[in-house]
């Protein structure tokens, strides 16, 4: 009989293709499973005895499961409700982004679980912008973190030294954002610009910037919109002109990083000023 409060969804994402996100919420089944995929379970709240391959394992708060193609895992006996969320990845495509990472070969995970704080997380934020629908660079980027962490437990890595073109890629990339922030770009597209791997890309832009190339489009965004909400720009055409979706989207973050909703700050600018709107649109 299932748990009363036992909830599983599962969910796709067009920017993050082979990829799909299962989550339980107070889960008290055993599952019995085999993967034709790469899968990653983060577990938030877990109890319990498994099995795979000829290992046996407990399952518990913070634990992260690695299981590959081919293969089956079982939960013997549940001892507590759980709270989780897997992520699975096609094997072509996860080969596809390894191959990046320097690993030629099919990846082999020799241990099936660990207790990663820096993992667990990281697949939880992935989860959290597929589910949030961010947008495909955001998406996208929080998938090549995902798989760099996963490589660093494989059998067969490479060491990800520091490549010498970094700086030059990170100035391309900061310029085709500058030069694009309406637009929804890709993580593909940045990498093709820059000419390093995503995975060069988001931890030199992340390092030399401060910030992952998604939070740095958001606030451009964000900065742009500022000049036209001062030129009297309704906030509701202010959104879509500097490329979010909708305008709830756009006063959130507004609202996150100035404190205050684009329409406080273009009230507030207007009475500092005391001129009337002049709206216009940018050419």
């Amino acid at each position: 009989m299932e748990h009363a409060a036992e909830s599983i969804s599962w969910l796709r994402s067009d920017h993050v293709a082979g990829v799909e996100i299962l989550t339980g919420k107070a889960d008290a089944r055993p599952w019995r499973w085999f993967h034709e995929t790469y899968s990653f379970c983060a577990a938030k709240a877990a109890a319990s005895d498994w099995r795979y391959r000829s290992g046996e394992y407990f399952l518990k708060d913070g634990s992260v499961m690695l299981l590959e193609p081919g293969e089956m895992h079982r939960n013997c006996v549940v001892h507590k409700p759980a709270d989780f969320k897997v992520v699975l990845i096609s094997p072509n495509i996860f080969a596809e982004l390894t191959k990046e990472l320097g690993i030629p070969a099919a990846v082999h995970f020799s241990t099936a679980q660990i207790d990663s704080p820096n993992m667990f997380a990281t697949i939880w934020q992935l989860c959290a912008a597929v589910e949030a629908g961010a947008t495909a660079l955001a998406q996208q980027e929080f998938l090549a973190r995902a798989v760099s962490h996963l490589a660093s437990h494989a059998e067969r890595r490479r060491s990800l030294a520091t490549d010498i073109r970094e700086p030059l890629a990170v100035a391309k990339a900061r310029a085709y954002l500058e030069d694009h922030y309406r637009e929804p770009v890709t993580l593909d597209k940045l990498t093709e610009v820059a000419g390093v791997n995503r995975f060069h890309l988001v931890r030199a832009f992340t390092r030399t910037v401060g910030m992952p190339p998604h939070t740095w489009q958001i606030l451009l965004r964000i900065e742009r919109s500022r000049a036209l909400l001062a030129e009297g720009m309704p906030p509701t055409i202010a959104a879509t002109y500097v490329g979010f979706y909708d305008q709830a989207h756009f006063t959130r973050h507004f609202k996150r990083i100035m404190r205050i909703t684009p329409g406080d700050y273009a009230r507030g600018v207007h009475d500092l000023h005391s001129r009337p709107s002049m709206f216009r649109t940018p050419q």
